[in-house]
């Protein structure tokens, strides 16, 4: 069922829900504004393969969690030299200052830095395309492990780290990846927030989101 893209459902848990959606058990919100304003349980924060901080979101999150949330991250262990979290994947720690219990640290894939591949066209960015997905699954894993029931996730990959992946496909995978997830999946999450940041990333997403199988809901709790 598709949905209106000037929908506007106002704040919600400290951000602003555009349009709400059902999936099984778990509500699904395209919302608009900083994960760093939620105040549900957890919140996804776009970290690098180290899982120390970063720039930009991460940044700014590893600045609000204050020392507790850096303890703990550096208390991840390594895989590998500098690697606590490999692309593609997702850790989940304290949030230490942060408003939420729970913080998830995903590492999408740097487009940028893909390989093109000799052949089909089409597999050209199979391999981080494949990262991206996995990162969202493995998001609501520990979410699940942890009893987390209300989630906001940023959009990964989705800033200067897609390169030539346009805006709209890596959006789509988010919402495909999350959707699938949450409906084929056991999990304790019952409000999930997918979080747009610009006016631009949101129209794309409220677009992933009406191309799905989803139904919208009206009437909320």
């Amino acid at each position: 069922m598709a949905a209106g893209h000037t929908a506007n459902l106002g704040a919600r848990l400290g951000l602003q829900a555009r349009q709400s959606y059902r999936v099984a058990n778990t509500t699904v919100f395209i919302s608009q504004g900083s994960v760093l304003d939620f105040e549900g349980d957890a919140i996804v924060n776009a970290a690098n393969t180290g899982c120390l901080g970063g720039g930009g979101l991460d940044g700014a999150i590893s600045q609000a969690g204050g020392p507790e949330l850096l303890a703990a991250r550096q208390a991840l262990p390594e895989l590998d030299r500098g690697v606590r979290c490999p692309t593609g994947e997702a850790r989940i720690t304290v949030g230490g200052r942060l408003r939420n219990k729970w913080c998830i640290h995903a590492v999408g894939p740097n487009f940028i830095y893909h390989r093109s591949r000799e052949g089909d066209a089409r597999d050209e960015f199979a391999k981080e395309d494949g990262q991206l997905k996995n990162a969202y699954r493995h998001v609501l894993q520990l979410a699940n492990q942890e009893g987390v029931q209300t989630l906001a996730t940023c959009l990964l990959s989705s800033g200067i780290f897609r390169g030539d992946r346009g805006l709209d496909a890596v959006i789509t995978m988010a919402c495909e990846s999350i959707l699938t997830t949450l409906s084929e999946s056991t999990t304790s999450v019952k409000e999930m927030h997918i979080s747009a940041f610009t006016n631009e990333e949101t129209s794309s997403l409220l677009a992933a989101a009406d191309k799905a199988n989803v139904i919208v809901v009206a009437n909320l709790p």
